[in-house]
């Protein structure tokens, strides 16, 4: 009774979420199974640590990507494994023995995390099992997931808790001056483990002026951003996306976990932009307004035949243009 109320429980809970994954699910918004094998965990990346420590004496040799790094850390594992320990021994000098509740509903906890754990390495490891599969069929919002990786989170969060349990339970096994120094010893080393520093960064300048132009602009305005990035460079209308808050009209570019068929048909014919072709189809498509980025058309002189075939064409009126950066034009 109490797994059914649970279970009962959890559906509701998920319902807000199931609701628009089953609508969009209709509309055939969903990603095929084969495009999560890309993105799946392996058992090598549960070996794999990004951490300075780990990475440069013993765990680059298990790196693959950064989807693929599921390595909790030797403090954590090990408080992790006495805690399930201490557990499965029920120990008479764990003082939840004198409390037989409390230490039932230690274990229970126990259980339930390394459920939680076996769960998201199983998940993360997606097609690389029948699991995923079988959940994928019974369960919509599944069909809207691309990185099945990332089900290893579970694992991690499941693995930090059991260490909290761990530490717990070895504070209770050592004299009270002695416990406090060990627990932040060992957090100590928990961070040094997972230290990543140092960080780069890449300078922000801020978003070019030329685009607080459309924000004045009459009448309708569509933007289309040049290089146009076919499907599998999607990511590289980020900047744009983030330019079009200076001006907030709609644009042609985008990025998202997912393309739709539209975009792909833009993108086939927009990225041989400024060939006649391609501004034909921009015009048809009812862009008004075309922001150039030289530095996105290769070499020096591929730049250059790029700006004298935008020159040569009657269909683009330049408004303004950056030294170096884009140049906005009106699609007449």
């Amino acid at each position: 009774m109490l797994f059914a109320g649970a279970a009962l429980l959890s559906a509701l809970a998920v319902l807000p979420m199931y609701l628009p994954y089953r609508r969009v699910a209709k509309l055939g918004m969903v990603r095929p199974i084969e495009t999560v094998t890309e993105f799946s965990a392996s058992l090598s990346g549960y070996l794999a640590s990004a951490g300075r420590l780990h990475f440069a004496t013993w765990s680059s040799g298990f790196w693959q990507n950064a989807v693929d790094s599921f390595f909790p850390g030797f403090v954590v594992i090990v408080l992790s494994l006495a805690a399930i320990y201490w557990t499965l021994r029920r120990s008479g000098t764990d003082a939840d023995a004198t409390r037989p509740q409390q230490g039932a509903l230690t274990r229970r906890r126990i259980v339930m995390l390394v459920a939680i754990a076996v769960t998201g390495v199983l998940l993360s490891l997606g097609t690389r099992t029948p699991v995923y599969g079988w959940v994928y069929q019974v369960f919509p919002p599944m069909q809207g997931l691309r990185a099945a990786a990332r089900f290893g989170n579970l694992f991690l969060l499941a693995m930090a808790l059991l260490a909290a349990f761990g530490l717990a339970g070895l504070r209770r096994r050592l004299p009270a001056r002695a416990a406090g120094l060990v627990a932040v010893a060992l957090v100590v080393l928990a961070n040094i483990e997972s230290l990543r520093a140092p960080f780069l960064y890449t300078r922000f300048e801020g978003i070019p002026k030329v685009y607080s132009l459309l924000a004045s602009e009459p009448g309708p305005v569509v933007l289309a951003e040049v290089p146009f990035y076919p499907p599998q460079g999607v990511f590289e209308n980020g900047g744009y996306v983030f330019n079009s808050t200076a001006h907030w009209r709609p644009l042609m570019n985008g990025y998202s976990g997912y393309i739709p068929g539209t975009y792909r048909d833009y993108a086939a014919t927009f990225w041989y932009f400024p060939q006649e072709h391609a501004i034909d189809a921009m015009r048809r498509a009812g862009v008004t307004h075309v922001m150039v980025h030289p530095g996105g058309f290769g070499t020096e002189a591929e730049v250059e035949k790029m700006w004298q075939a935008v020159a040569a064409s009657p269909y683009l009126e330049r408004m303004a243009m950056t030294p170096g950066g884009p140049a906005l034009y009106r699609l007449r």
